[in-house]
């Protein structure tokens, strides 16, 4: 060192060059590695330390020392990681290139719900998050050593301490790995729309690439949906671009308030998925669900599915049928706004007007509203129904019987007598 004692000596730099980056690099990261390996050092804290001697270090060879003594300690596991895989009483290590971690404290907080440390586990990444109790000036230090500034595979510059979207990518295509634990498909899916929707805002471009590469892949199954009687809650991919129009080949609603009850699960044949209900919100349906594809549940937008189905013109098998039917009477029976509802529908069937529900009324597709009510419903009377010989056909080939006769003597109406004895004569043709 100099006669100061405050830097090295320059006419001693080759010297100085050898000791220090040739054998106290080494000596440095061996002495980090038995600390760690040491049962008696808890090695959680170790993070914190490291920042707090962060900074710039004035003299040439001492910042140089010190970028390669870091550089050596990226590769080496020394941070303890979250692992609730690990056995009992242990800290499983990790180096920090292999941290999923970064310095903005809205990311870190969704990261490990959006992303849990099972599923990294599960996925087999060599990827794990920092311990849940390293503090977040400890957390700040190793974002910025997992993730270096430089320049990103697309060729966009890279903002140091923030998980790449090349990364996110990777992760977000899990195939039939699953990422959350049943139960958590929801609070898991928030945390990745809210993480999508701040990316979506502070990195339109890389992150809208991002989020439109996910749709129609068939690897990137991070959308969860409700299952029937048959499977658990499932995840699907987003729908393709372009195909979650009404006449598309796959759709996905969410539904922004939960009313409660059973979920409302769609049949296999309507190419239709539904979020569980409430799970999000209309700000998340906003961003990034619309750039997902995810469009709100409304029954109108259900029926236009059940139209875009019907317009295809093939018998369903007996099964499918009855799937159908049961699925659009609960459908409409839960709705209270729509003009279909079953609710308004059942006090005008007391009093029911011949022709009045006919699907085709004239003048009615002279404007796009008209014409879209009019598809649903076409789509409503050419629904499939059990007829009384067993058999399941379109509403428009089915006609009222004696049991509707029995339905109607007993509703208070100055016609009910008269209809049911026409129903009654009807089913004796």
């Amino acid at each position: 060192v100099n006669a100061s004692r405050t830097r090295f000596a320059r006419d001693a730099e080759a010297h100085n060059r050898a000791l220090l980056l040739d054998g106290l690099e080494v000596l440095v990261a061996d002495a980090v590695a038995a600390l760690v390996g040491d049962p008696a050092v808890d090695p959680v804290g170790l993070a914190g330390l490291f920042a707090a001697a962060d900074g710039e270090v004035g003299d040439g060879l001492a910042g140089e020392f010190r970028q390669r003594v870091l550089a050596r300690l990226d590769d080496l596991a020394w941070v303890a990681a979250d692992d609730p895989d690990a056995p009992a009483g242990s800290v499983t290590l990790t180096a920090p290139r292999g941290l999923l971690v970064d310095h903005r404290a809205q990311v870190a907080a969704w990261l490990p719900v959006a992303f849990p440390p099972t599923y990294l586990n599960r996925l087999g990444a060599p990827m794990r998050h920092p311990h849940p109790e390293i503090g977040a000036e400890g957390r700040g230090f190793l974002a910025r050593r997992a993730n270096p500034a430089g320049e990103a595979e697309d060729g966009a510059r890279q903002e140091p301490g923030a998980v790449s979207v090349e990364v996110l990518g990777r992760l977000l295509r899990p195939g039939p790995v699953p990422i959350w634990a049943d139960g958590k498909e929801a609070e898991g899916f928030v945390a990745l729309c809210r993480l999508l929707g701040f990316l979506l805002a502070t990195d339109p471009d890389g992150a809208g690439e991002l989020v439109d590469g996910l749709r129609g892949d068939p690897k990137a199954q991070v959308v969860p949906v409700v299952g029937g009687a048959d499977r658990e809650t499932a995840c699907v991919a987003p729908p393709a671009a372009g195909v979650d129009e009404p006449t598309g080949a796959q759709a996905v609603f969410a539904r922004l308030r939960d009313r409660g009850g059973a979920e409302l699960v769609p049949p296999a044949g309507l190419g239709l998925e539904f979020v569980p209900d409430g799970t999000l919100d209309r700000d998340l349906l906003a961003s990034p669900g619309g750039r997902l594809g995810i469009r709100e549940y409304t029954t109108n937008a259900v029926l236009d599915r059940l139209a875009a189905a019907s317009d295809q013109r093939r018998a369903p098998a007996e099964d499918e049928a009855s799937a159908t039917a049961v699925f659009v009477w609960r459908l409409l029976a839960r709705e209270r706004d729509s003009r279909f509802g079953l609710r308004q529908t059942l006090f005008d069937a007391v009093d029911a007007v011949p022709g009045a529900w006919f699907w085709c009324e004239p003048g009615r597709a002279r404007n796009d509203d008209g014409r879209a009510d009019q598809r649903r419903a076409r789509a409503l009377a050419h629904l499939r129904l059990p007829a009384a010989d067993g058999s399941w056909q379109p509403a428009t080939a089915l006609a009222f019987g004696a049991d509707w006769a029995d339905w109607l003597d007993g509703q208070p109406s100055e016609h009910a007598a008269e209809r049911a004895q026409r129903y009654r004569r009807l089913e004796a043709v």
